[in-house]
């Protein structure tokens, strides 16, 4: 039997209600944050990975909605949902989901 690892990933972003450029650090809203649970998946195969990356765009989703579920400024939520996933999939640091977050927007993380 497969021992299941605990292994997690937290996403966190600050709540914003405008463009980061005109929001002091005063203005903007609580840390937002998703843990991401991966110890049922082998990221050592593209299924995993796969199932991984699902999970990592639905918690930058998530974290980025505003509090009472809707996604507000469209602008702000996108550049909140790229940059959100973007360090969970740095921060993983996992290759096969680097190589699929790349293959996705067209390039950006280098492959430890």
């Amino acid at each position: 039997m497969k021992a299941i690892r605990h292994a997690w990933l937290v996403i966190t972003v600050l709540s914003v209600a405008l463009p980061a450029s005109r929001v002091s650090a005063d203005e903007r809203g609580p840390m937002r944050s998703r843990v991401v649970n991966y110890g049922d998946l082998d990221l050592t195969s593209a299924a995993g990975a796969s199932a991984l990356y699902r999970r990592l765009k639905l918690a930058a989703r998530e974290v980025c909605m505003t509090r009472d579920g809707a996604y507000g400024d469209p602008m702000v939520w996108l550049q909140c949902f790229h940059d959100a996933l973007i360090r969970a999939v740095r921060d993983l640091g996992n290759a096969r989901v680097i190589d699929l977050y790349n293959r996705e927007h067209g390039a950006g993380i280098p492959s430890r």
